[in-house]
């Protein structure tokens, strides 16, 4: 029984009213909201709260509730339909329902557009299959306003920065300078955009409203950051190098929310999707993050102004404003990303999940939806309408998986590798001329230049070069250089400055002319080779086909001029370092002259050496040599085995040359310090 008293005081009229608390019971199995005004009229504006009252009836006594409340209305197109949505505010900040957050602001979506009801919902369950960081509530209620049954409705979250809503941090009215100003930041894509004071319009055209902080907080220098950002984002985004995946437009967003929101867009069917679009920014995080997702009434097939939109991709068909999505769409690592996302997606059931929270769902709220079809006579057949829900789904996979692997452009070639050298010779291969670098003439001689030749199969050794690590402390610090040491001279390659031929010269670490870094350069395991002492680089004069023509130093063109691109082609093993025997045996026994045996291990060696002779030998003698020939470590030993400390010798990591005297006989070989 629900008893009203009107009072008259001054012309206005004070309505009371109220319903019985007995008269207050849960009409269904889920939860039923009372919500009386204090003036008994029912919610008028989208601006305005009224004041009230909300009771919570459940069969579950922790949510129960009763409280103090405002209400007011809300949405855009959906305000004018006959059951109407509605905003509350707590009169305290209270887990709702249980959910998560604990907030006073709360959304009633009535979904009068949606004969299903659910499509909200079903959306917001893909949201948390994609594992957005904020996915909204979806719990479904009876409403009785004002003592009349409005209906079923869902309760969500309402969009704002919140624990346990959008994820970023909330600023002050005071903040004014870095690093505070950079976030957070919640912005929104808007098409209705221009009735807050706070919003702008993109060079693009594209209309931005600013969400938090709030009109009541934001100040004009926290307005000009935000609004500078998108615009920096805008700008990668239509610039040349756009779809640069590390200096393209990729740099001002968070990849896998980009990819998850674009994926949502296209398997709701969405035509708002771009009309509204949702983006957050964290603080001191030069980044976009793409949601939360929002307002699905119309998705799944639900707008007719689309026509069948089962197999129409929401890029092109989809409600403008469009020029993000469509320029995004360009990008192929966008693309890449797009369709491993969803090849992913799909290995792990979504489909089985959305059609499996789509019957639960139904479930639940059946005795609710009869009661809502009884008042509003919206849906007809609803399990027809489920149907058809259902069966969109399935065929959007379908579709989307061959739409998706259709339009993935192949992989792009690796890029070239960072270049380390192995215990091999290599001829150095121009790019643009496939000739090679040699010493002219085969000489032996120092200063002697050095020209390009045709690759030879016979007698190679004056095109042959050795790569020999330089310690970073040799060259002050600087890690990556290297001497380029031949096989037939044994000397270093060594630069004479610009547009001068390089020439050999004798190794020798105080020169940094013969320093080079080796440089990865585009696709294809393609390399510049950059002089330490004149930073500029190796270069095939004037791109000249001509044999014997000069190697000079330039200016660096590295990805645009092929003739300072070269291939580092290994060629044999290293069996016979410059100006050494033919060396053994690394690991095993190793016969020497008179009967002796040598023995030697581990080798690659990190720690300790151990050399072993099977009988003693006089002053038999033990060097270490680097590969430039410098002798680093020599001991002589009169017991049959010595143990050599490589790393108490300072000996670094690299390639050496071991050569042992044992009275007539000796032994080299190469020793690998690890």
């Amino acid at each position: 029984m629900k008893t009203s008293f009107c009072i008259v005081t001054a012309g206005l009229w004070l309505i009371f009213v109220f319903a019985p608390l007995a008269a207050q019971t849960q009409l269904t199995n889920i939860p039923t909201f009372y919500i009386t005004t204090n003036d008994g009229i029912d919610p008028w504006s989208r601006t305005i709260y009224q004041s009230g009252r909300i009771i919570v009836k459940s069969s579950d006594p922790t949510e129960a509730l009763d409280m103090v409340t405002e209400i007011r209305g809300r949405g855009n197109s959906t305000w004018s339909a006959s059951k109407k949505p509605y905003r509350i505010k707590l009169d305290k900040k209270y887990n709702l329902l249980n959910n998560k957050a604990k907030a006073k602001s709360w959304v009633l979506l009535a979904n009068d557009f949606d004969k299903t009801l659910i499509r909200n919902a079903v959306a917001f369950k893909i949201s948390e299959l994609l594992e957005f960081e904020f996915s909204p509530s979806a719990r479904f209620v009876d409403l009785v306003l004002n003592g009349t049954y409005r209906g079923n409705y869902m309760v969500t979250d309402q969009m704002e920065v919140n624990k346990n809503r959008v994820p970023v941090s909330e600023q002050d009215s005071g903040v004014v300078s870095l690093p505070e100003i950079t976030g957070g930041y919640l912005i929104e894509v808007d098409g209705f955009a221009g009735s807050p004071d706070w919003w702008y319009r993109t060079n693009k055209g594209m209309p931005i409203t600013i969400h938090s902080p709030d009109e009541e907080v934001i100040n004009l220098t926290q307005y000009n950051y935000i609004k500078k950002f998108t615009q920096l984002f805008e700008t990668a985004l239509f610039a040349s190098n756009f779809s640069d995946p590390i200096n393209g437009f990729h740099q001002y967003v968070d990849e896998k929310s980009l990819v998850d929101w674009y994926i949502a867009c296209e398997l709701t069917g969405n035509p708002d999707s771009f009309w509204s679009t949702y983006m957050y920014k964290y603080n001191s995080v030069d980044k976009f993050y793409f949601g939360p997702l929002w307002d699905f009434d119309i998705a799944f097939n639900n707008d007719s102004r689309l026509g069948d939109a089962t197999y129409k991709l929401m890029r092109n068909d989809a409600h403008n404003p469009k020029t993000w999505i469509t320029q995004i769409w360009k990008a192929d690592w966008f693309k890449r990303a797009v369709n491993a996302r969803w090849t992913e997606l799909v290995d792990r059931g979504i489909l089985n999940s959305i059609q499996t929270y789509i019957d639960e769902t139904v479930a639940l709220i059946n005795a609710s939806q009869k009661r809502n079809e009884d008042k509003w006579h919206k849906a007809g057949n609803y399990a027809s309408e489920i149907s058809t829900l259902k069966s969109y789904i399935t065929a959007r996979v379908h579709f989307l998986t061959a739409s998706f692997g259709t339009d993935v452009p192949p992989e792009p070639p690796e890029p070239s590798k960072p270049f380390v050298p192995e215990d091999y010779y290599y001829m150095l291969m121009n790019v643009h001329t496939n000739n090679v670098i040699e010493v002219a003439d085969a000489s032996l001689d120092l200063g002697v230049p050095v020209w390009m030749m045709n690759a030879k199969v016979a007698d190679p050794e004056s095109q042959r070069w050795v790569f020999v690590p330089i310690n970073p402390s040799d060259v002050y610090g600087y890690a990556g250089y290297y001497q380029i040491i031949n096989e037939n001279s044994g000397m270093a390659l060594a630069g004479k400055g610009k547009n001068n031929g390089l020439i050999q010269v004798k190794p020798g670490l105080k020169d940094y002319s013969q320093m080079w870094q080796v440089r990865p350069v585009l696709t294809g395991d393609i390399y510049g080779l950059v002089n330490f002492k004149t930073a500029l680089v190796m270069a095939n004069k004037s791109g000249s086909m001509a044999l014997e023509n000069p190697i000079i130093e330039s200016d660096k063109h590295l990805e645009s001029n092929d003739n300072q691109q070269w291939y580092l082609k290994a060629m044999e093993d290293i069996t016979d370092l410059p100006g050494y025997p033919v060396m053994g045996d690394e690991t095993g026994i190793n016969e020497l002259n008179g009967n002796i045996q040598l023995k030697l291990y581990p080798n690659p060696v990190s720690d300790r050496l151990f050399i072993r002779l099977n009988s003693p030998v006089q002053n038999a003698s033990v060097k270490i040599y680097s590969i430039e020939g410098r002798c680093i470590y020599q001991n002589q030993f009169n017991t049959p085995e010595i143990e050599i400390s490589i790393a108490e010798k300072g000996i670094k990591s690299g390639l050496y040359v071991l050569k042992i005297d044992a009275g007539n006989s000796n032994y080299v070989g190469k020793l690998q310090v690890k």
